[in-house]
């Protein structure tokens, strides 16, 4: 609600890389089905969670000049082919 953002997905041969960023803007309080404000306070917690079974690392926190970014980086396990006999 209110808030522009940029959502990029980079890939490496090694890692993969999402990063969200908004420009900080005011946003809209988030209104459940009832019409009741949600609570909030564990989106981060359970983002690291998320990331952590998958190896991964998680980087979150405000932008120089307003805003908020979170980056996501995953690693990537090649298979390796089968050989044949």
């Amino acid at each position: 609600g209110g808030a522009a953002t940029t959502v990029e997905v980079a890939y490496a041969p090694d890692r993969v890389t999402v990063t969200v960023t908004d420009d900080g803007r005011r946003r809209l309080p988030v209104v459940d089905r009832s019409g009741e404000t949600a609570p909030g306070g564990h989106g981060q917690l359970h983002m690291r969670e998320r990331v952590s079974v998958a190896a991964g690392a998680l980087e979150v926190g405000p932008v120089r000049g307003g805003g908020y970014r979170v980056r996501a980086s995953f690693p990537v396990h090649a298979e390796k082919p089968a050989v044949v006999a």
